[in-house]
């Protein structure tokens, strides 16, 4: 019998975040993480573990770039276009 992989709170949290921005949720740019962290119930250390999963999967540039105050974070041209590739 297999075993189950345990996903962690940021995985769980950064496929949320994926998902989210695939099917348009959020386009060109996401909440502030206050805001995220409420609205999924989770830290906003949470979700600063999620985003910087996001940026790796970016590989060269930042994927999410601080807005002002932190209140949104802007969705890079390079990540979310491999997010549309991923769907096509």
């Amino acid at each position: 019998m297999q075993q189950l992989r345990r996903v962690s709170l940021p995985e769980q949290t950064a496929a949320h975040l994926r998902e989210g921005l695939r099917r348009g949720h959020w386009r060109g740019t996401l909440p502030g993480l206050a805001r995220l962290a409420a609205e999924l119930d989770v830290s906003t250390k949470t979700i600063q573990a999620a985003l910087r999963q996001l940026e790796g999967e970016g590989r060269s540039r930042a994927i999410l770039q601080p807005r002002a105050a932190r209140q949104s974070l802007r969705v890079g041209d390079r990540f979310h276009a491999m997010l549309l590739g991923s769907i096509m």
